[in-house]
């Protein structure tokens, strides 16, 4: 599959250390000292959703926003033969950067360098006629909107009527990690890819008891054909039309989930076929982003192994 993404490229710092002694002042869960063991930098948010289509054989072009610091300058380790990245840079911007400290296998420290006001009409017009005058060369259109600013309501819109005008399937994943839900914006959409948190914010009727039915409603108000929930370590749960579908997880030893629903929506996205065993496939492949700390990525082996 060739697939165009359009969406928040984050820089992601992961740290690794080994704690030397316990907090005595503050809250007893903190280290006092780490020694520092390893760090590592890597593409995250809609860049992880790349590097995951990349590792399951995917043909990709990326289309993205980095600021005018020195950290927009780590994109370009995001490289790969299969890869055409289009990346705007906004001098007035800062690119989103989130680091992540690791000591005695448990998460201490989340810091992040946001910066989320909506990218300017010059840009937004520049994502748009890229896509205008290459989507012919698309199998797939995918949003990966980490609402960072990336992507406007204006450009939402434009972008699925894009797509439905030159029949391309649009897939999104919209997050509401930080800001209430904008799916709407996406109205049309071939699919809808959610959590539950995401899924009570469009519909707050959304109960996990009557999933059938509520998947059914969040169809009506989103206009869509498909919509998959993703449920963590229950699987997924998938209303494809009228067919409701039940994906078990796999059966990994999870050590961090960070990045798992991206690893999902990745195999769906260059997936040719939208069936229960794609669903399945995609379960996997998260399941084995389980096993890796930070955002590393499966591999293609260790998928056909298991």
């Amino acid at each position: 599959m060739k697939v165009f993404v359009i969406g928040d490229l984050i820089i992601d710092i992961y740290h690794q250390g080994e704690i030397l002694g316990t907090c005595v002042e503050g809250p007893r869960f903190l280290p006092k000292t780490v020694k520092h063991e390893i760090s590592r930098v890597s593409a995250g948010g809609a860049g992880f959703l790349v590097r995951n289509m990349l590792a399951l054989g995917g043909d990709v072009v990326f289309l993205t926003c980095v600021g005018g610091d020195d950290y927009a300058k780590e994109e370009a380790a995001l490289s790969h033969n299969r890869l055409k990245k289009i990346v705007l840079k906004d001098p007035k911007r800062k690119t989103t950067v989130k680091e992540r400290f690791w000591a005695g296998g448990q998460k201490v420290l989340a810091w992040d360098r946001l910066d989320n006001k909506f990218v300017s009409p010059a840009i937004e017009e520049k994502i748009l006629n890229f896509v205008k005058n290459h989507i012919k060369e698309a199998d797939k259109i995918i949003v990966s909107d980490y609402r960072h600013g990336l992507i406007t309501k204006s450009l939402a819109g434009k972008l699925v009527r894009l797509a439905k005008t030159n029949q391309k399937p649009i897939y999104i994943d919209s997050q509401v990690a930080q800001s209430e839900a904008n799916h709407v914006w996406y109205r049309g959409a071939d699919l809808f890819c959610l959590n539950a948190k995401e899924a009570k914010s469009i519909d707050p009727e959304f109960t996990g008891g009557e999933l059938k039915k509520s998947l059914a409603r969040i169809q009506k108000i989103l206009q869509t054909e498909n919509v998959v929930l993703k449920m963590g370590d229950k699987g997924s749960v998938s209303l494809l039309g009228k067919k409701f579908i039940k994906t078990p997880a796999s059966k990994t030893k999870a050590v961090d989930a960070t990045g798992a629903g991206d690893a999902f929506f990745a195999a769906l996205a260059v997936s040719k076929n939208l069936t229960e065993r794609e669903l399945g496939i995609a379960n996997a492949w998260a399941g084995l982003k389980t096993t890796l700390y930070g955002t590393q990525t499966p591999s293609l082996s260790d998928l056909k192994k298991y």
